[in-house]
């Protein structure tokens, strides 16, 4: 794929295009949220970081109305910045935000501008590396200096990649094998892999190269069994593969839209904790007008299955988008008032914290915890679950959910499952 991006010191920045301001805005909302949830115990001093842009870019970029517009890797300098100043504010004792940055890419241009950008910012002295060449080849030594500093290790990985091919799947497994609180924020050019998958060698080496099992044969299968939205069925192929190649516990599988080139691309969210995974999807639902995914509703919104009535199920026809608005927020809540019924056990015996059963089941729905929390306790009013306390006592119908309250059907079922209003 031909790069896009050009930098050069003393020339104009490239063009920004909308998709991806809002891409931008996404990673920022998040990298503070993710700095606010791991200080919100005030006896907490100190947080050690390191955040990784694999293909930073230059730095800057020009906006839609030919405003300055700033890279990743500013981005990143700026949101540290101010959680730190959040977290101070916060603590009568000082907080220490120790954040070390690797920014990599294989334009020299790039790195030449960025270096620029960062020596006559407020970031000078911020602990920033600059590498020169490909993520892959700089990947191992960045990991060994994670693992030197202290014992958390935590970290997150912006792989922001112009296409598909240079992130391949044990890439990532590597990732997560060697730091398991590691975080993920990668791009993925499905639709123009999508293009280029067909009947042929060149095609299968593709996905041999990019480490994953599926085969064209089943590519081409998916196409033929559905003609009319054979590109979403093949995006649900490439979802599984991506997910569980990938060797993280958790993952948002939406999309974001990009009108410039008729395409949508993956914006993958890639943890181990399903409260990461919970503050990503709510990011989806706050810019809900640039993400969408092609599944259902509620609980298994990926387990499409092509022979079921979308009127009996209330499942999503594949290939109908779900965007992240108020229509898409009742379609959500309502199934999963089907849904979490059928997927919880019976008798306050067997019964599930709220938080265990969010963790089973947040890869399947487009839902957040507080989504289904909402859900569940409208369900509890209507007779249809219980709710206990993690000693065992009754909660009142309706209450709002602790993590650790426990929730099951009644021992008494009722005969059928009313339908949602």
């Amino acid at each position: 794929m031909k790069r896009k991006y050009e930098w050069g010191v003393g020339q104009t920045p490239p063009d920004l295009d909308r998709h991806s301001i809002a891409k931008h805005n996404v990673l920022r909302d998040y990298l503070q949220l993710y700095v606010q949830v791991l200080t919100a115990n005030p006896r907490r001093d100190r947080l050690n970081l390191t955040l990784v842009d694999g293909f930073c870019g230059g730095g800057l970029y020009l906006g839609p109305g030919g405003e300055l517009r700033q890279g990743s890797p500013l981005i990143m300098l700026e949101s540290m910045a101010a959680a730190k100043t959040l977290a101070r504010a916060s603590r009568k004792k000082e907080f220490h935000l120790d954040a070390e940055y690797f920014f990599i890419d294989e334009n020299k241009g790039a790195c030449e501008h960025l270096r620029h950008v960062i020596d006559r910012s407020d970031y000078a002295d911020a602990g920033v590396h600059i590498l020169h060449g490909t993520f892959g080849n700089h990947l191992p030594r960045i990991i060994e200096r994670i693992q030197q500093r202290g014992t958390a290790h935590r970290c997150i990985f912006v792989l922001d990649q112009y296409g598909y091919k240079e992130t391949p799947l044990p890439l990532l497994r590597g990732i997560f094998a060697t730091l398991p609180r590691a975080e993920v924020i990668l791009t993925f050019a499905t639709d123009f892999l999508i293009d280029y998958l067909g009947a042929n060698p060149l095609s299968q080496g593709i996905l041999d190269r990019l480490g994953f099992s599926l085969s064209v044969e089943e590519v081409q299968r998916a196409k033929q069994q559905e003609p009319a939205n054979w590109r979403a069925a093949v995006q649900h192929l490439l979802h599984s593969e991506l997910f569980t190649g990938s060797g993280a516990d958790h993952y948002t599988p939406f999309f974001i839209r990009c009108p410039e080139a008729h395409r949508s691309y993956w914006l993958v969210h890639l943890s181990n904790h399903h409260r990461a995974r919970d503050v990503m999807t709510s990011l989806h639902w706050a810019h809900g007008n640039a993400f969408g995914h092609y599944g259902g509703s509620g609980l298994g919104m990926l387990g499409y299955d092509w022979t079921r009535d979308p009127e009996q199920t209330g499942q999503r026809l594949l290939g109908e988008e779900f965007r992240f608005d108020r229509a898409a927020r009742e379609s959500t809540y309502n199934s999963l008032l089907i849904d979490v019924p059928r997927r919880l056990p019976q008798g306050v015996a067997a019964s599930l914290a709220v938080d265990d059963f969010f963790s089973r089941t947040a890869n399947e729905t487009p839902a957040t915890k507080a989504i289904l929390c909402d859900a569940m306790s409208q369900l509890s009013r209507e007779g249809e679950i219980e709710i206990y306390t993690k000693a065992g006592k009754r909660r009142s119908a309706g209450v709002k959910l602790a993590p650790t309250d426990r929730v099951c059907v009644p021992n008494q079922r009722r005969l059928f499952i009313p339908e949602a209003n």
